[in-house]
Order: C-alpha cells, then structure tokens, then sequence
C-alpha cells in the first residue's frame, strides 16, 4: 500500500504545482513561492506548499527566490533574466515606471513613456517633474531646489513663450528687460537711457518730457535740438523741441525765417495773418518756403499744411509733400510731420472754398492721413471743440468706413459717419492712380457735396 503522505505528495504534484491564485485562499497573496514544510527564504510561514506574503511586505512585493531567472512565474510581474535597472524590468520584478528611481534607456525620445530623468519622486518642483521629463523655463512648475544666482534658478514659470505678460524668461518682468509687458509698458529698450526712443521710465520719449533725444539725425522724424521740459511758449526752446528764435523767428524774409507758424506767434505776438518765411525742419532737409499763417483762429498759430482741389489724387499726407508753393496757384502739401509733433498731438481745422467747416480737432492718427487703408480702424482719441470752447472726446475710434477713402470725425452728437452730420473727405478709386478727393460732407451738411479748394490748417 502507498503510504498516505506519498499519496498527497503525489497529487500535490499532479494537480497543485502550478496553482492558481484562487487556490490561496484570501489571506495568500500572487506574489509567493512554492515551499515544502519549512520556513520560506525571507522567513514567511509555508502553507500547503506555499510560501505566505510576509507581513511587513507593500502592495507590490514580489518574492526573491527566483526573481531573475528569466522565468516569469505567474507572481512576477516581469522577469528578464537581468539586473538592469534602465529597461522596462527593473530589480526586484516590477515594471518599470515613472518615479521609480530608475531612468529607462530603452525608449526613444517620442515614446509616451519615455524618461529624461527619474528621481524617484512625483515632486515638480525639483530638477526633475513627477513626469520624468527634466524641469525646463516655461513647464509651469516653479522650481524651488535651486538657489539664487545658481543655472536654472526661477523666479516664476508661467508655462508660457509670452515675452508680453508678467514671467519672462522665468525673471518676473520689469522697466529694462528688452520686452514690453502689454498693458505695464509702453515700450522696453533694455535700457535705463533717457536720450533715446524708450526713456528709463519705459514710456516712449517725446517732445516735452525734459529729455534731449540723442539717438536721431537731423532730419529724422522725432529729431529733437533741444527740450526742456515745460511748455513755455517764448523761452529758448520751443514747445515742439526746436529753437524759439531762427534767429529772430519773425519770418519776415529769407534772412529771418521762422520755424512755423505758431513760433513765430510766440516770438512777435501781433503778427497778422498771411505769408511768413519758414523752415519747418530746422536744421532738417527741407528748404526755407513761405506759408500762409492764420494767427486769428482760436488764438492763432495754424500753418497751412494742405491745399487741395477737387480731383487731386490723395496721398499720405503724414510723411509725403506735395510740389508747390502757397503763393502759386498750385496744390500743394507738406509733409504733416513737419511741425515736429505726433500726429495725435495736432490740432487743425479744415476750410472748404475759403470758409472753416470743422471745429478745432486734435487725437487724430498719422494713419488717418494714409489712402491706403480701407476698412480699418486707427488708434486714437479723437477730441473737438469750437474756438475758445471746451473739448468733448468721441467715444469710438476714427475708421476709413467706405470702399473709397474717407474719414470722419466728432461732432456734438457723437462720431461722425457716412450719411450722417460730420466730415467726411470722399474720394474716387477711379479718378486717379490712387484715388482722388471729390466731396466733403461737413457738420449741418445733409448729403456731401463737391468742393473747389480744400484747406487743413495745423499747429
């Protein structure tokens, strides 16, 4: 007879020796060794043939035996018969996995699972992100492992390429960084000079903020001979940055020009209107011409930059002349950047056949004066008022609103539109090689209506 003992053996080995996990009852664990009646290799209890999951041991303990071996048994994991770490194997039979410790080596660099790094933490504001991707300016995590002044140090990370909000570069922006922080900074040179374009301040240098500008030739729009920062009209320096006094500025000859019409105003109070000796650029290009001065309207001072006759094409009026002198019967125009100010800082006014139609405006955009643009709005704030009144601001910004060049401005019931009590210069794409003025619809005019001089008076 077969002794008992051998019978169980025997069945053991027919039916049990590869058991399944259901076999283990709920107080076993997949992670176990087979044994036979004597302590396991880490000292767990063997029962029926199998060694228990030792106490002490975590959710992903696999047993030692024969881990290795290059067999995986049901209870490993993963088995490569290796003892390298940077595969998708690593000690002790587990998979490989981001935060392991462990870096993978076996994955390309598009791989999803790919690893740059693996410090064994989920922390992402260390070296290396709980995604084992190694920390970069503009991940969004601020790193908080490194000290000032050393490679890589943030002081904050947006998670953004913007050089326009308040993290540039992991630096926190400022005046001086080179990049305008939009709605912060008007300009950002990178410097802290206040003889330049930008001043220290990152605001944009202009004509009366005390600065000489220094960067500019002669000539060049924005050129500035002097500035002293007040708005004193009969001091050494002028209010649009250039010499009061040209020599005398009276402009009653070529001998004793004036700059414009305005300085010359301010140095002979009395001068009647009509035609006074110029040059509009100083120590600039362009020749020494005579001008009509109005020294009348709204205190005086208006130059008259531009006279048009109905079929003259039009043209960029902020940048380009026109041939022609003003006691000629020719149009003319001169280039409404002569008189040395941003075009949102000139006032004007406009007469049609000899008679002013518009109230005293000012706000308006260099690009309001380009028959190019079509359809597009232009930056600004339009303001208007009657000679010696208050000024209203109009609340929307000017637009060339018509398949021909136009544009219109505010009146005391708001902006100015195609149809409707303002003025608006009309022109004909098909009367010209760009396109010409032919009507002009002023305040109390009910439709447009043809013109035979157009005059725009500036200061």
């Amino acid at each position: 007879m077969v002794p008992f003992w051998r019978f169980v053996f025997v069945l053991c080995v027919a039916v049990a020796c590869t058991p399944s996990p259901a076999d283990w009852g709920g107080v076993q664990s997949a992670y176990t060794e087979r044994c036979e009646g004597e302590d396991c290799a880490q000292g767990n209890a063997c029962v029926g043939g199998l060694c228990l999951k030792p106490d002490h041991a975590g959710e992903d303990y696999v047993p030692s035996l024969r881990c290795g071996d290059g067999l995986q048994q049901r209870w490993e994991p993963c088995d490569d018969g290796n003892q390298a770490n940077s595969d998708a194997c690593v000690s002790g039979c587990r998979l490989a996995r981001c935060g392991d410790g462990f870096v993978r080596l076996n994955l390309a660099i598009h791989d999803p699972e790919f690893e740059a790094c693996d410090d064994g933490n989920l922390d992402d504001t260390d070296g290396c992100l709980s995604t084992c991707r190694v920390a970069r300016c503009g991940d969004g995590h601020v790193r908080t492992d490194l000290a000032l002044g050393d490679d890589g140090f943030e002081h904050c990370d947006d998670g953004n390429q913007s050089d326009r909000d308040d993290c540039v570069d992991c630096e926190l922006a400022r005046c001086g960084d080179g990049q305008v922080h939009e709605g912060v900074e008007a300009c950002d040179d990178g410097n802290d000079h206040f003889d330049d374009g930008c001043v220290a301040d990152c605001q944009p240098a202009r004509c009366g903020d005390g600065h000489t500008r220094t960067d500019l030739e002669p000539g060049v729009f924005g050129y500035e001979y002097c500035d002293d920062g007040n708005q004193e009209m009969d001091d050494e320096c002028g209010n649009d940055c250039y010499p009061n006094v040209v020599p005398t500025g009276s402009g009653t000859s070529v001998e004793d020009v004036g700059h414009h019409c305005a300085q010359i105003l301010a140095a002979q109070p009395g001068s009647q209107s009509g035609l006074y000796w110029v040059d509009f650029d100083g120590l600039r290009p362009m020749p020494i011409m005579q001008v009509a001065c109005d020294m009348q309207t709204d205190g005086g001072g208006f130059s008259r930059l531009i006279l048009v006759r109905q079929d003259l094409a039009l043209w960029h009026a902020w940048t380009e002349g026109l041939a022609g002198q003003t006691e000629s019967s020719d149009p003319f125009g001169i280039p409404l950047n002569a008189l040395g100010k941003v075009s949102a800082d000139l006032e004007f006014f406009i007469e049609r056949d000899g008679v002013r139609i518009t109230p005293i405006i000012s706000g308006v955009s260099a690009s309001s004066w380009n028959p190019s643009l079509n359809d597009e709005p232009m930056q600004g704030r339009l303001t208007w008022r009657e000679p010696g009144g208050e000024p209203s601001v109009c609340p929307e910004a000017l637009v060339h609103a018509h398949d021909t060049w136009n544009w219109s401005f505010a009146t005391p019931t708001g902006c100015a539109a195609l149809g409707e009590a303002g003025l608006v210069i009309l022109g004909d794409s098909e009367r010209g090689l760009s396109e010409s003025a032919v009507m002009i619809q002023a305040p109390g005019m009910a439709e447009p209506e043809a013109f035979e001089t157009l005059e725009v008076w500036l200061r």
